[in-house]
């Protein structure tokens, strides 16, 4: 039986990552869950990144100027911004809480890193990786999830979401549906080529099913 358990929530932007981590949640205060819960009890968190667990205000603080248009930074200058939220948030809440044996659902992780900053923005894959490294101690998430989304609903949930971005991740501004595809299909072969455990959630399942492959997923562990 695996100790604890780091699971990750990925797709692209507007792609129903926080919807499902919203219905997750419900799910496992349901009565066929009770394993999960009776398991880890109290200790099941949700997180995200940039933002951390509770929206942290420092996070928003260094999110906002790398989203600035008022800020232009170099894609590495803006790497390493990105890897310092990273390294705190790993050192501040998820490694505390995987040494105390908990379940963590966090909201991106380094797949959208690869994404984004590796093929979209060109930065140096191998720098990238090495960097990661350095600040993870070696941890990794017990299996990514990736949510597929049609362009159809991708450009229904942006609409539906316009005005209310905080970040360009958000918002889409830079990059197409198809651009986002490419580089997250690229990112997913990239994690598995490394060994990493990466599932995709296929867009044909309602959110009902695509919550309880998530939740499956977790139950077959705890029976291992």
């Amino acid at each position: 039986m695996k100790k604890h358990f780091f699971v990750v929530i990925e797709g692209i932007d507007n792609s129903g990552k926080t919807t499902l981590l919203k219905l997750i949640k419900k799910q496992l205060e349901e009565p066929e869950n009770s394993l999960i819960r009776n398991y880890f009890g109290e200790k099941i968190y949700f997180t995200s990144e940039p933002y951390g667990p509770n929206q942290e205000i420092k996070y928003f603080r260094l999110s906002d100027l790398i989203f600035s248009q008022d800020c232009i930074f170099s894609s590495e200058s803006e790497t390493y911004l990105f890897l310092a939220m990273r390294a705190d948030h790993l050192s501040s809440f998820i490694v505390p809480k995987l040494q105390e044996n908990s379940l963590i659902f966090c909201d991106r992780y380094f797949l959208s890193t690869l994404a984004y900053q590796s093929y979209l923005k060109k930065v140096d894959t191998n720098w990238l990786v090495s960097n990661m490294k350095h600040i993870s101690k070696g941890i990794k998430p017990l299996v990514t999830f990736v949510l597929e989304v049609s362009k159809e609903n991708h450009l229904s949930y942006k609409t539906k979401k316009n005005g209310k971005s905080h970040n360009e991740y958000d918002s889409v501004n830079s990059f197409s549906y198809e651009d986002l595809v490419t580089a997250y299909d690229w990112a997913v072969k990239y994690l598995r080529d490394t060994g990493e455990e990466v599932v995709w959630i296929p867009s044909s399942l309602s959110w009902e099913e695509k919550a309880q492959t998530v939740i499956s997923y977790i139950k077959k562990g705890l029976d291992e």
